[in-house]
């Protein structure tokens, strides 16, 4: 029983997301749009990849307003926004549209005033 424990464990390990470190600046750099929305839904119905429903508050580097549909992949690094609350979120383009993950450095609002300060109003 406890060998099956720690196998458990170090495959959960093992699986796990990884993300590099960066700054603000380099996060910013990095997207190729960053918004501050609010999240009004989700669907995860294709087990690729589970889409959220954004509302648009402010953006920068790319002109983005009203509601978003925003992709994240179906990995260990998927975006982990929740229903209700605003988000500082870093996209990058696909062909349908905008996606992010959980190593974009997308955050809550209440927690991103340094994040947005860095960014510029």
């Amino acid at each position: 029983m406890a060998v099956a424990a720690v196998v458990m464990t170090a495959s959960t390990t093992a699986d796990a997301c990884r993300c590099v470190s960066r700054s603000v600046q380099a996060r910013a750099k990095a997207a190729e749009a960053i918004v501050i929305a609010d999240v009004a839904g989700f669907d995860d119905r294709r087990p690729t990849d589970r889409t959220f429903k954004v509302r648009v508050v402010k953006s920068w580097k790319a002109r983005l307003s009203g509601p978003l549909t925003i992709l994240s992949e179906a990995t260990t690094c998927q975006a982990d926004l929740r229903r209700g609350t605003r988000y500082l979120i870093y996209l990058k383009r696909t062909a349908g549209g905008y996606r992010t993950d959980a190593c974009a450095g997308n955050l809550p609002a209440a927690h991103a005033r340094a994040a947005i300060a860095a960014i510029g109003r």
